[in-house]
């Protein structure tokens, strides 16, 4: 098999570079996109267990109507609107 020319050897060499200083890239991308996912998740999950927080140290909930005015909670929706978060701040932050 005969030898390659030097410059063929050369521009396969900056080619592997190339394709090597692309992927370190694409690599470092994925990683501060995973870093920022993670924070933004953990932000998320954070705030669902203040408002469970919230919830449970409320003596009444309420809901807006289409006026703006409060609606109250009875103990039968107020537990069941407590039970929810849990389930979403369970689900949320597991993991």
């Amino acid at each position: 098999m005969p030898a390659r020319p030097a410059a063929s050897r050369g521009d396969d060499y900056q080619q592997k570079e190339r394709e090597f200083r692309q992927r370190r890239i694409q690599a470092e991308a994925a990683e501060e996109k995973q870093k920022q996912d993670t924070a933004q998740h953990r932000e998320k999950c954070n705030r669902e267990r203040d408002e469970l927080a919230q919830m449970r140290d409320a003596g009444r909930l309420y809901t807006l109507n289409e006026n703006g005015e409060r609606s109250f909670m009875d103990d039968a929706a107020r537990n069941a609107a407590i039970a929810r978060q849990e389930r979403l701040v369970a689900q949320l932050c597991s993991g």
